[in-house]
């Protein structure tokens, strides 16, 4: 089965811990270093950086804010290209 690799900083893991309401497997694996994801957890992943992207990721002039940033480069990093 194939899986999606994700290196995580330290700051990388503690960000998403509290930033997302991950379900207790995905909190399990999210830790530094090169986290390997199941697809599915993968795609579990990406929307709820999405869901938070658009909950919270703005500011009033819809700019990005720094955790909006940090949302976009997560879900870019999750990003798995199914190669259609």
């Amino acid at each position: 089965m194939k899986k999606h690799k994700l290196n995580l900083s330290e700051a990388d893991a503690k960000f998403l811990l509290s930033n997302l309401d991950l379900p207790g497997a995905l909190t399990a694996k999210i830790k530094p270093g090169v986290v390997e994801l199941q697809l599915d957890e993968a795609d579990a992943l990406r929307d709820l950086c999405s869901s938070k992207l658009d909950q919270s990721g703005f500011d009033e002039n819809y700019d990005l804010t720094p955790d909006g940033e940090m949302l976009e480069e997560f879900i870019d990093r999750l990003f798995i290209d199914s190669g259609v």
